[in-house]
């Protein structure tokens, strides 16, 4: 069976014939029901590399392969939840509307869209009694679960999530880390968590990418690249986490 996602040799550049590589030539693996991290300094290819995976920006070379098949076009098996989660949500539509409007872009048609909102809303910890509320009404955890129910909607099979968090206050990125954790664990949907932070990766994945200036500099599981790693990158990145160097002493 082969893997329900799967990047080779990915190639990404900007600014046309003379510009830059930001992407450069990157292949990896996605399972079914895994949740792997892909970590790396600002700059380095992540958000970019799951912006094309989603189909969000062009690539000139390499492939993108959902369950064995070319990805030429965008799929709501594969859904995205952006760190702004502010700008990400319309607001002139209450929060139910800007959980159901992909379904209708998407000509997904569920018996019940109104039913199947609130549903969703429930399932991250948002009452149904503030479902025709506004965006503007909530607080940036709240509007960040609303983007991670609109996710769900379509019924994804991976979730890409890029900086889901980073926006978020340490006791809120918490509370969504462990809202994503129970997703994933009952539902079964994959996720591909892009991040700069290595703590929050670690909490998520158990197997992780590293990236660098466009390249994938070092992979495996995540606790072994925090106890051994190999490319200064990574070890720049585990020096980041708060209070590690007293946690290795």
């Amino acid at each position: 069976m082969p893997p329900l996602l799967k990047v080779k040799n990915l190639y990404v550049q900007y600014g046309g014939d003379q510009g830059k590589a930001v992407v450069d030539d990157i292949s990896f693996e996605c399972q079914s029901g895994e949740c792997l991290g892909l970590i790396g300094e600002s700059g380095c290819g992540k958000t970019t590399t799951a912006r094309a995976i989603a189909g969000l920006v062009p690539y000139q070379g390499g492939d993108v392969f959902f369950k064995g098949n070319p990805l030429v076009r965008t799929t709501p098996r594969i859904q995205m939840i952006f760190q702004d989660h502010a700008n990400s949500l319309n607001p002139r539509m209450t929060i139910l509307q800007n959980i159901i409007e992909p379904l209708r872009y998407q000509k997904i048609k569920p018996r019940d869209p109104i039913s199947t909102g609130q549903e969703l809303l429930e399932k991250v910890g948002i009452s149904i009694d503030r479902s025709h509320e506004y965006p503007h009404a909530f607080s940036g955890g709240q509007l960040q679960r609303v983007a991670i129910a609109r996710a769900l909607a379509p019924n994804p099979e991976i979730l890409i999530c890029d900086e889901a968090v980073s926006a978020l206050d340490l006791s809120i990125q918490a509370q969504i880390l462990e809202l994503l954790k129970n997703i994933q664990k009952d539902s079964g949907v994959a996720l591909l968590f892009v991040s700069h932070d290595l703590s929050v990766v670690r909490y998520l994945c158990p197997k992780t990418i590293v990236m660098a200036n466009g390249k994938i500099i070092e992979e495996g599981p995540t606790q072994d690249l925090l106890d051994d790693p190999k490319h200064p990158s990574t070890r720049q990145l585990i020096e980041a986490i708060p209070g590690w160097m007293n946690q290795k002493s």
